[in-house]
């Protein structure tokens, strides 16, 4: 059993998304950033690039806990990302460091798809 739930829901939280979350608070809590939104995505989320010596997106996906969001080419509009992803994935970083990753795209169609919380989940 998945040892996060996500955002308090009967959804299983998908791996590395603790360590993501927390070099994403590294990065920016605390701080003055300027960040600039392009869109949404089909969850009605925001979809910004948070400006630091490079964005936030660059530095989480070169560290191996993030991915460069390549299901829908509007969602990469920085090609450094989608390089860093490369970088990572080369060097083993981060979730990169263990064979067999899903994206979240793919990994929320099997992984979202149980009708109830399991035993012990959240709900």
């Amino acid at each position: 059993m998945p040892s996060a739930w996500a955002c308090g829901r009967c959804k299983p939280a998908q791996p590395w998304s603790e360590q993501s979350t927390q070099l994403l608070k590294t990065l920016v809590l605390g701080k003055t950033i300027s960040f600039r939104c392009h869109d949404l995505d089909r969850y009605d989320r925001h979809i910004c690039d948070l400006a630091l010596r490079t964005t936030a997106n660059v530095q989480m996906v070169l560290a191996g806990v993030a991915w460069a969001n390549r299901a829908n080419p509007r969602y990469l509009r920085d090609s450094s990302v989608a390089a860093a992803a490369d970088q990572a994935r080369i060097n083993r970083r981060g979730l990169w460091s263990q064979p067999g990753q899903t994206a979240p795209w793919e990994w929320r169609k099997t992984e979202w798809m149980q009708p109830q919380c399991p035993k012990g989940g959240r709900s």
